[in-house]
């Protein structure tokens, strides 16, 4: 289907804006509410003697946020198209109904996307330790955390310019459709700050520390990582799931069962992430 000029320039509008918009809401609220973010952000950008050290550590470590957060969407997806190929593969051995094929590909996204968005935040994450380190300023627990945000962030806005450009020029095009104008308002409300959150979580385990000779701690210290970028997947995975209810019950109550439930989730994920970055930045203590 050919779509009109229209439709393309509204849609590129509101992708461009929209995301951009709710990033900057979310990012108000997130820290008006958890000061210890605001502190830890004033230890990187603020706390260093000289306005070089701080546009060194501070500036740096955003572009690398920025930089690696694209990145992240790269190997996200084709960590994802691997697999398609792999389920298409398997599709024509195996008779597999679409709802079937489509809750695969829906929770793959999960493990796809969490574990490339948990190896991106690393590189700044590092870059950070190091340059605070130099300049004699602590690493605080709350860092990795603010690392997994800023990356998740943006892969969200990232993802979310392509998404609400196809929505928009598929309702402007095709005229109103439910389920599309559904998925829409969920990626132009909640698409970056979701994105953002689940990374913070993943990105929650990593405790950067000086070589230690203890293999047990150096264990735990690996396993804390791959436990909290776990707790992200499964997260993940199972919102994504909770999805498929609009394919399974056809119409408004597809799409109020699946929206409800997929609201208390979101709302119990951040609720737990404020505690999480509450505990975090509470623990002044150098790492």
């Amino acid at each position: 289907m050919e779509y009109s000029v229209g439709s393309v320039l509204l849609g590129l509008i509101l992708a461009l804006t929209l995301p951009v918009i709710s990033t900057a809401v979310w990012s108000a609220i997130f820290l008006k509410f958890v000061p210890e973010v605001k502190e830890a952000l004033k230890d990187i950008y603020w706390k260093d003697q000289t306005t070089l050290n701080r546009v060194v550590v501070g500036g740096t470590f955003g572009f690398l946020c920025f930089v690696f957060g694209f990145m992240s969407i790269i190997i996200g997806l084709t960590i994802e198209l691997i697999f398609f190929g792999l389920i298409l593969l398997f599709e024509r051995s195996y008779a597999m109904s679409d709802v079937l094929l489509e809750g695969i590909m829906v929770v793959i996204a999960g493990p796809a996307e969490e574990t490339s968005k948990f190896l991106c935040a690393i590189p700044p994450l590092a870059l950070l330790w190091i340059l605070q380190k130099k300049n004699g300023n602590k690493v605080l627990p709350i860092h990795p955390i603010i690392a997994g945000v800023c990356v998740g962030a943006v892969f969200g806005l990232f993802e979310s310019f392509t998404y609400i450009f196809a929505h928009v020029v598929e309702l402007y095009s095709e005229g109103w459709d439910l389920l599309t104008f559904d998925m829409l308002y969920w990626r132009v409300i909640l698409g970056v700050s979701v994105h953002a959150v689940m990374s913070g979580i993943a990105c929650s385990g990593m405790i950067f520390t000086r070589p230690n000779t203890d293999s047990v701690k150096g264990s735990l210290t690996s396993l804390m990582a791959l436990g909290t970028l776990l707790m992200a997947i499964v997260i993940h995975s199972t919102i994504n799931f909770v999805f498929l209810t609009n394919y399974v019950v056809d119409g408004i109550w597809g799409l109020l069962i699946g929206d409800l439930i997929q609201l208390c989730m979101i709302i119990a994920m951040m609720v737990f992430f404020y505690k999480l970055v509450r505990t975090k930045g509470s623990n002044s203590s150098g790492t």
